[in-house]
């Protein structure tokens, strides 16, 4: 198991808890989806499946012909089947690594490179060659044009800056610069937004000609309890409030990458519908979670 399938395997560790933990939050994602599904489709690709906890993949089968979902973590796939009581028959199974920095063996040699380097110029200069390689990366290609609905689920913030951070914790602690372990993090900020347009076409080319998407991303974390946390749950059933919240969100701390990834695919396609959920992700920490959907016309 290499780091990329690690980090995401520990991301669903405690899959039976969260299962039961989420099923009013999957309920209502899947109430959202249920909304742009007028008949049985052909085919239905989910990206980010992970353990199936925010998705009824069973409830997804019963409306379409071919179930595909897809992630770099195929130990949690088979699970997520377990969890919906469905064989390997009934779902096509694709392991697949999103942001591409696998393909470039990119956490490889990531301590070894880093710890010899100890100037700001040679970091930055180290890593922009690293990720200026990844600009023709592309996923399931041979699923292009195949799909008539594809759901994604929360991982714009997963898309290699989590993983790069927690390299950055283990820097740390072997004493490495703070400065410079700083301009690692600030350095992949800046090149995140790349990172993530060339994701949204490639998944936007997974879809056929009036195929529909469907994104969820999370935009804001809260600590239970808290005043903010608070003033979300008041409001979250509330779309002009909770818009209104992000906006002087926004104003205060700027663009987050979730936020970034809807608004990066609202410039390339049409926004359909969208709704707020709160994400119960464990005892400590909720997210606010924004539901959108784009019609895609090619």
């Amino acid at each position: 198991m290499n780091y990329i399938e690690k980090f995401n395997y520990d991301l669903n560790t405690s899959a039976s808890i969260r299962f039961e933990s989420w099923k009013e939050y999957r309920a209502q994602i899947m109430s959202f989806i249920k909304i742009h599904v007028s008949k049985k489709v052909d085919r239905l690709l989910v990206i980010g499946c992970g353990s199936g906890n925010d998705l009824n993949l069973a409830e997804l089968k019963e409306w379409t012909k071919q179930l595909i979902i897809t992630d770099v973590d195929f130990i949690s796939m088979n699970r997520s089947l377990d969890q919906y009581q469905m064989t390997e028959d009934q779902v096509i199974i694709k392991r697949a690594e999103y942001s591409g920095f696998e393909s470039i063996r990119f956490f490889d040699t990531f301590m070894k490179d880093v710890l010899e380097i100890n100037d700001k110029e040679s970091l930055i200069a180290y890593l922009e060659s690293k990720l200026n390689s990844l600009q023709d990366y592309r996923f399931l290609e041979e699923e292009f044009n195949h799909n008539d609905i594809v759901i994604i689920s929360p991982l714009f913030t997963q898309l290699a800056y989590s993983q790069v951070s927690d390299y950055c914790e283990m820097l740390l602690n072997l004493h490495y610069s703070p400065v410079l372990t700083k301009v690692i993090k600030d350095t992949l900020i800046d090149m995140m937004p790349n990172i993530i347009d060339r994701f949204n076409q490639n998944v936007l080319d997974f879809l056929k000609k009036d195929g529909q998407l469907i994104v969820l991303s999370d935009i804001f974390e809260y600590s239970i309890p808290s005043i903010f946390g608070s003033q979300i749950e008041r409001n979250i059933s509330y779309p002009d409030k909770m818009n209104a919240i992000y906006d002087k969100y926004k104003e205060k701390y700027g663009m987050g990458l979730g936020d970034y990834g809807l608004w990066s695919l609202e410039q390339i396609s049409k926004k359909n519908r969208e709704a707020w959920l709160i994400w119960p992700f464990d005892e400590k920490r909720k997210f606010a979670v924004k539901a959108v959907s784009f019609k895609i016309n090619k």
